[in-house]
């Protein structure tokens, strides 16, 4: 056999061409029959490739990462018919659950993806690093652009911080020093 009919996809087995054909009703109504030809290549399960989107990430963030494999001929196999697992070679920096990855501490960790097509095994893997999250600067302006000329009562400065992977920094414990230029 070239390939088998399971449901509504065409499953390869071995190189070769063959005519498909199709056959069905419309409310009990025969339609008329469709074929069409289906090529199996020779290509093989060639390599693995894992997505981690970026290799540095800061500490106390999740994200989601997926795995790709790809045939000798570097077309990308349906994801549907891969299955795939993660581990981390240093879990006191990143641990994975499922496809999400967890950054735990500053650090480097190796995420290998172990992907499986027909029965093979390959990997894929890459080295991420952890930082930690600090005040990267920050902003002030003030509650009213405009102040009017004797307007004792001013208008309040307001502060904020940011940290360097854009959150908000906690700064209500922070003693500043203001003066004009």
């Amino acid at each position: 056999d070239i390939a088998v009919i399971d449901g509504d996809y065409i499953r390869a087995v071995s190189p070769g061409s063959a005519e498909m054909s199709i056959t069905g009703d419309v409310g009990g109504v025969a339609v008329p029959d469709g074929k069409f030809e289906f090529t199996v290549n020779e290509n093989v399960y060639d390599h693995a490739e894992i997505d981690v989107v970026y290799d540095l990430f800061f500490e106390g963030g999740e994200t989601e990462i997926s795995a790709s494999a790809y045939l000798s001929d570097g077309s990308k196999i349906n994801d549907r018919d891969i299955t795939y697992h993660f581990e981390s070679g240093n879990t006191d920096v990143a641990t994975i659950n499922g496809t999400t990855m967890k950054t735990i501490k500053e650090g480097e960790a190796v995420i290998t993806a172990y992907v499986t097509f027909n029965d093979q095994e390959l990997t894929a893997s890459e080295t991420i690093k952890v930082v930690p999250v600090a005040l990267e600067k920050i902003e002030a302006h003030t509650e009213d652009n405009v102040v009017s000329a004797g307007d004792f009562d001013g208008s309040q400065i307001l502060v904020k911080g940011i940290n360097n992977d854009g959150s908000e920094a906690d700064i209500s414990s922070a003693v500043f020093t203001y003066e004009n230029l």
